[in-house]
């Protein structure tokens, strides 16, 4: 999956045409639950909602590559 930005606009293609990722979409992709989205859209513009998700880490990717790190320890490249 691509960097989400708060610049780019990224999107989806169905049928031929690419169609933008709504703020549900954006956030989904950062690990969010439909339930933090719910909260945080009934205080946030849907522009605040893709700043968050372009400005956001993805918990889930970070763990992996922590993970991977971890098992690295002692290892000379």
């Amino acid at each position: 999956m691509f960097c989400l930005t708060t610049v780019d606009r990224h999107g989806v293609e169905i049928s031929g045409r690419i169609r933008r990722l709504t703020p549900r979409e954006a956030l989904r992709l950062q690990g969010w639950s439909d339930d933090y989205f719910d909260r945080a859209a009934a205080v946030s513009s849907d522009s605040q909602l893709y700043k968050m998700a372009g400005n956001g880490v993805t918990v889930t990717v970070t763990y992996e590559v922590g993970k991977k790190l971890k098992g690295l320890e002692g290892c000379e490249a």
